[in-house]
């Protein structure tokens, strides 16, 4: 209708939005569900596929057809018409996509605080693919509905197709500095990255301060879900300690019952 490339950049970004919160949900329910004989450490790990094929969906989707477009704007230039219309539906989008992101940005930052850790940390590191993934995309839409209306408004101001064209290039840029950052996290998190120094400080706390246990070693800690984590060790136990603990716990019931037994045998 209008003929901008920024729109058509912006129609592409929320079909691709559609399709991304589709995988993710399909990632969510198989992720969820109860380890068997096949997979006895369970299938935590398909949000981070999901995610993964979420994020290659963006580059291809978003950012290679509108830097394509915005490309072939460049090489051959047209008149962009019912300019009022388009900026109409960029309003409308922008306040869509601002209450979504308003609400991704809430549930990230409660996960963040549960973890311990500041929103830039959790999205960098953080175990659960699927609220950054949320994040980024809602966050990359509403800047792409700002670049989008400002470059139209140049296009009236400068009667020029040339700052669509720049703005459907610097949309597909941003979707693919996204979609870059997500394929890379999800990427890291499929081969079972170490989880955060601070949470495996505080196992190692716990192992190195039980009276039980003389020395830990071997110690390798990765994340195979949302929240789910492997943790293998060789793990000295101290004798005395194991023996003590386990007549403390029997020496009320059992032994005295032997002890009293044998001594009643013996009158």
């Amino acid at each position: 209708m209008t003929g901008s490339g920024t729109m058509l950049s912006e129609a592409l970004h929320s079909f691709a939005d559609l399709c991304n919160q589709l995988l993710l949900t399909v990632g969510i329910k198989r992720s969820i569900k109860e380890p068997d004989k096949r997979y006895p450490y369970g299938y935590a790990s398909e949000r981070y596929v999901w995610a993964l094929i979420s994020g290659v969906g963006v580059f291809f989707i978003g950012c290679g057809v509108s830097v394509y477009h915005g490309i072939n704007i460049l090489m051959t230039p047209h008149e962009i018409t019912h300019l009022w219309i388009a900026l109409a539906i960029l309003s409308v989008s922008f306040i869509l996509e601002g209450a979504t992101f308003y609400l991704a940005f809430r549930q990230v930052r409660e996960s963040a605080r549960k973890k311990n850790m500041s929103m830039i940390e959790y999205i960098k590191h953080g175990s659960d693919p699927m609220g950054v993934a949320v994040l980024m995309e809602d966050g990359a839409a509403v800047v792409g509905v700002v670049v989008g209306g400002i470059c139209l408004s140049l296009c009236h101001l400068f009667d020029s197709p040339i700052p669509d064209a720049i703005g459907s290039l610097a949309i597909g840029g941003l979707l693919g500095c996204v979609a870059a950052f997500l394929i890379q996290k999800n990427r890291l998190a499929l081969i079972q990255k170490s989880i955060h120094p601070n949470l495996l400080s505080k196992i190692m706390n716990i192992l190195n301060n039980d009276p039980v246990i003389n020395s830990v070693h071997e110690v390798k800690a990765t994340i195979i879900g949302a929240d789910v984590v492997r943790f293998k060790a060789e793990i000295e136990f101290n004798g005395r300690q194991v023996a003590k603990r386990y007549l403390e716990q029997r020496v009320d019931t059992d032994i005295l019952f032997d002890f009293q037994k044998t001594f009643k045998e013996k009158e």
